[in-house]
């Protein structure tokens, strides 16, 4: 998971393996399906693929180890020929930690499952019940540990902004879930999609989601916990999708949510680094790390000029790690000091565990 980044070929079968609907929950507006795929679509879809690399297949959007067993073959089977022909290298699906068994692990790694993501949400069992989640989080647990000990690599997805979770109760869960080392993890600030019960209680007066800033923050924050324990973020927010934008009635949707976390997560690392400025601060930065360090529409740079007016400038450093930023006195002085991105996160999160209290 740490490797190059791997190509997925999805299939969503939104919806379908829920006992029931969470209040946040509308999977055909997130995903932008209406229906599952048959077992033919599938079967079609991955003998078409002609990629110069073999493809994970994953199917999204559901829990599907609570479909049938017949569903659940007849989707496993329709991949067989591509895992077969090597078209298709494993197999990727989605699945609520209740519905996860030693039984079930078993088959499904006999039949090419590689990758299980579970929709964790919370490690709270009070906002679980607020969500009308019908697990808790002993199931979330147990399911991790069973998917590691079965060889399988796991990916959490967890929510900010959710009813009866502040930013305390967020930055608990990342911490928790760290311990727990699943190989990935997804973060997601709620939105209010139309016609769920959450747009109902919003409606009401009865919830109020985040703010744009405040779940950035959050995210930014958890984010670090997870990075500095070495588990990629792979998304931050939901993937944009053609019924996505026009599917919200509230809360800190944009389009390029992850970029913004990035972002923010840059400008605390200039903060960190720049506290130790004398003179007139040069900042030197690895080239790729540009977009990160100005922010989205230039923010972090218009904040640096507002702290420090032309004082201050940025250049280029080839020679520096990825992520790396260095301090200088001066456009012309030598790079003195350096903050490289692993001792940032470190640093950043031994400040969160600090102002935590019993995290």
């Amino acid at each position: 998971m740490n490797g190059p980044k791997r190509r997925v070929l999805p299939f969503f079968i939104p919806q379908e393996g829920c006992p029931n609907q969470c209040i946040y929950c509308d999977q055909k507006a997130a995903s932008g399906f209406a229906a599952s795929p048959s077992s033919r679509d599938v079967a079609t879809a991955l003998a078409a693929y002609d990629g110069p690399v073999p493809v994970q297949a994953a199917f999204y959007g559901g829990s599907f180890t609570a479909l049938s067993l017949a569903r659940q073959n007849a989707y496993l089977e329709a991949a067989a020929g591509a895992l077969r022909e090597g078209k298709v290298s494993s197999l990727r699906l989605s699945a609520r930690p209740d519905g996860i068994e030693a039984e079930t692990v078993a088959r499904l790694r006999e039949r090419g499952v590689a990758t299980v993501e579970l929709g964790l949400q919370s490690m709270n069992d009070g906002v679980l019940r607020a969500c009308r989640r019908s697990c808790d989080s002993a199931a979330a647990r147990a399911a991790l540990a069973l998917l590691k000990e079965q060889g399988m690599e796991t990916v959490a997805h967890l929510m900010t902004g959710l009813p009866l979770s502040g930013a305390r109760e967020s930055l608990r869960d990342a911490f928790e879930l760290a311990k727990l080392a699943p190989q990935a993890v997804r973060l997601s600030p709620t939105l209010v999609l139309k016609g769920t019960p959450l747009e109902r209680l919003w409606l009401a007066g009865e919830y109020q989601p985040q703010g744009l800033q405040e779940a950035v923050g959050l995210c930014r924050d958890m984010a670090a916990v997870f990075l500095a324990h070495n588990i990629p973020v792979i998304r931050m927010g939901l993937n944009e999708t053609n019924g996505l934008r026009g599917a919200v009635a509230a809360g800190p949707y944009h389009p390029a949510f992850g970029h913004l976390v990035y972002g923010a997560l840059a400008r605390e690392q200039m903060r960190m680094l720049l506290r130790l400025w004398q003179g007139e601060p040069c900042l030197l930065l690895p080239p790729a790390y540009f977009a990160a360090v100005a922010g989205d529409l230039a923010a972090n740079k218009k904040w640096l000029r507002e702290l420090y007016g032309e004082k201050i400038t940025l250049r280029a450093d080839k020679s520096l790690p990825e992520r790396a930023l260095a301090l200088a006195e001066g456009p012309g002085v030598a790079r003195w000091k350096i903050l490289t991105w692993e001792g940032f996160l470190r640093l950043y999160t031994e400040s969160l565990l600090q102002g935590g209290g019993d995290m």
